[in-house]
């Protein structure tokens, strides 16, 4: 057998002290990682830069902690092959929110926006898993310094600027720190399953942690817009959560694009 990332792919699973057999690859998202899911397990190896291995394992710290606290997929092993990081996991059985019939999708986002209030319920002090904004900002100083922004994934407001003026920009526009709360971090329509029980899982947590809820907010709305452009999103979210008015300076500063 070649030593190619499928062989890696079964070498993991006998460290995981699972068989070796069939995997398929999971193409959504965007982490770099490569992907695989067979025998009720998820594997993510972990692409061969240091900020790749950082990256999964902020993924299982944050796994290891929410376990048993909200539905999240437990974790099987995790540790390093031939120099790669990997992460063996349960694989959670539903659906996505886009794989429900039209009709259903909106009581589909509601969950997902009740899922979000439950998380973000979670006591904060308990919570050793900083994405504050100060954390958060450092990192996008420490991204933009090392080229790491893809500048041609701007919105339409910021298309054709550099990622060091957009970062200063928005320096410019932070908000005051305001309530903070447990937050998922990559609140997109994609990183919910819909669990037969009617509780929701949720995926790709490795940005999770003790944040501005509008973090959450706003990757929630945009991942809304994209895939269910007729919904009215921030309805969903204002009822479910039982939020009076949304902070449109918060959204702003806390959107992805930016």
């Amino acid at each position: 057998m070649s030593d190619g990332p499928s062989d890696i792919a079964q070498r993991v699973l006998e460290a995981a002290g699972l068989p070796r057999g069939p995997l398929d690859a999971i193409t959504t998202g965007r982490s770099g990682a490569q992907v695989l899911r067979g025998g009720g397990a998820v594997l993510k190896i972990a692409g061969a830069t240091e900020r790749d291995h950082t990256a999964l394992f902020d993924e299982v710290a944050a796994l290891r902690w929410l376990h048993g606290r909200i539905r999240s997929p437990a974790v099987l092993w995790s540790g390093i092959i031939d120099g790669q990081a990997a992460l063996v996991m349960e694989e959670l059985c539903g659906c996505l929110v886009y794989e429900l019939p039209q009709a259903q999708q909106a009581d589909g986002v509601a969950r997902i926006a009740r899922a979000l209030a439950a998380m973000h319920a979670l006591p904060v002090r308990d919570c050793p898993l900083d994405q504050r904004m100060e954390t958060k900002i450092a990192l996008a100083r420490a991204n933009v310094a090392a080229g790491a922004v893809d500048e041609s994934d701007f919105d339409d407001e910021h298309a054709g600027m550099t990622a060091t003026a957009l970062f200063e920009k928005m320096l410019t526009v932070r908000p005051a720190d305001g309530t903070l709360a447990v937050t998922h971090g990559d609140a997109c329509m994609p990183n919910f399953i819909l669990m037969d029980d009617d509780t929701v899982g949720l995926i790709d947590v490795g940005r999770a942690g003790v944040a501005d809820p509008y973090q959450d907010f706003a990757l929630f709305l945009r991942s809304a817009a994209y895939n269910f452009p007729t919904l009215d999103a921030r309805a969903i979210l204002m009822r479910e959560y039982s939020l009076p008015v949304l902070d449109e300076k918060r959204l702003y500063f806390l959107s992805p694009a930016r």
